[in-house]
């Protein structure tokens, strides 16, 4: 049976209930440990109930995550993607802004990654990658040309989710620029999926 139109809509106020959750949660985890947060603590600074809180999110676990993915969201949102093959150089200037606003984050990111929610965290951020990746990026066209798109989408995505959270975790005065780091991480992508059977390059006129 085909679904009314009300029931198609979405419910703006679950949208706002969600959003109000996830800013609370942007918040009180930059403020402090991940462990010192509570549910109550959450709700009362976003405004809503307990229930709202556990009919969006579950559990706290998956709370960390999901506010974890949203700020990476707005990362990228940031950018203006190009379209058609390019080379590195302009994979680089993408991801620049990108690894800058992280790095503005870096403890956030070090903080919930490797704290309660982090395997849930380090998941769904990985599953973000791939589709940014395959469907999104650049490198969209040459990945999904290859033998094994999502698979490779899924390597790359971790490989360059640990580079990265590495290099957040360096010591200020060690570590690259954000787009020396883009730099590289563009490179070490473009490298991979030029040496994918039967694929084509990402710099190809």
């Amino acid at each position: 049976m085909a679904k009314s139109v009300d029931e198609a809509r979405p419910d703006p106020r679950a949208a706002r209930s969600r959003d109000a959750l996830l800013g609370a949660g942007q918040e009180l985890m930059d403020e402090r440990e991940l462990a010192e947060i509570s549910v109550r603590e959450i709700v009362d600074r976003a405004g809503v109930t307990r229930p709202t809180f556990y009919a969006h999110f579950g559990d706290l676990d998956g709370f960390f995550a999901a506010v974890a993915l949203e700020r990476l969201r707005q990362a990228f949102d940031l950018v203006d993607v190009p379209t058609g093959p390019v080379p590195s150089a302009v994979v680089g200037s993408v991801l620049e802004p990108v690894l800058g606003r992280l790095q503005e984050h870096g403890a956030f990111y070090a903080k919930v990654v490797r704290g309660p929610g982090g395997f849930q965290t380090q998941a769904h951020t990985i599953g973000f990658l791939v589709d940014r990746l395959l469907r999104v990026s650049p490198l969209g066209p040459v990945l999904r040309s290859g033998p094994d798109p999502e698979g490779t989408a899924e390597f790359l995505a971790a490989a360059a989710f640990w580079l990265i959270i590495g290099w957040l975790d360096a010591a200020p005065d060690g570590r690259p620029s954000a787009a020396a780091m883009a730099s590289r991480v563009a490179s070490l992508l473009v490298g991979a999926a030029q040496g994918l059977p039967g694929a084509s390059r990402p710099d190809d006129k």
